[in-house]
């Protein structure tokens, strides 16, 4: 019984902590490199939206630009947080 115990431990703890650590990983890999793919793409829109002129940025701001330029960010982070959830670790067969 104790020989049993200690085999179904084994592998209690061979495929799960091995899952749990692999999986934590890749979301923390995945989280890190996703916020420098976006802080660098907000960085590069606000120096970009620093050398238009001032009569543009009001046009733009009468127009509401920047609400929809808003709206389309927010679904495509949205989006791109549905769609990590798909992400597996799936062992080959």
């Amino acid at each position: 019984m104790l020989k049993f115990l200690a085999v179904l431990g084994e592998w209690l703890l061979k495929n799960s902590v091995q899952k749990v650590i692999a999986g934590a990983g890749l979301s923390v890999v995945g989280y890190v490199g996703i916020l420098v793919a976006v802080r660098a793409a907000f960085n590069t829109m606000i120096s970009d939206l620093n050398s238009i002129p001032a009569t543009l940025l009001q046009m733009m701001g009468i127009c509401r630009i920047d609400h929809f330029i808003g709206s389309f960010v927010s679904v495509a982070l949205f989006l791109l947080t549905l769609n990590s959830g798909k992400l597996m670790i799936r062992k080959k067969q």
